[in-house]
């Protein structure tokens, strides 16, 4: 499973409820929390699934999309550009 279905709640069950992105594209806490979900298991984030994204869960996020190609630093801010490969890794079926 890609990171989108994970984050957006498709496949298995998580045991969190779905995220309203899918509907408004807004990330909102249950968003977080798949994501810090989706990073304890491949990228070592030791932090909390509290939905409520910080400087821990964005290096993880940085060092997951390492493997993804990401070639900025892996600091815990997400600028412009984390934030443009972000969207182009959850955009990105090529790995599935």
């Amino acid at each position: 499973m890609g990171p989108l279905e994970h984050l957006t709640g498709g496949g298995g069950s998580t045991g969190l409820p779905k995220t309203s992105t899918e509907q408004d594209g807004v990330p909102g806490t249950v968003f977080y929390q798949r994501m810090q979900s989706w990073l304890k298991i491949t990228a070592s984030y030791t932090g909390p699934i509290d939905g409520v994204p910080g400087t821990s869960t964005y290096a993880a996020l940085q060092r997951a999309m390492r493997t993804y190609g990401y070639t900025g630093p892996v600091d815990g801010a997400m600028g412009p550009n984390s934030w443009r490969r972000f969207a182009a890794f959850l955009n990105d079926d090529t790995w599935d």
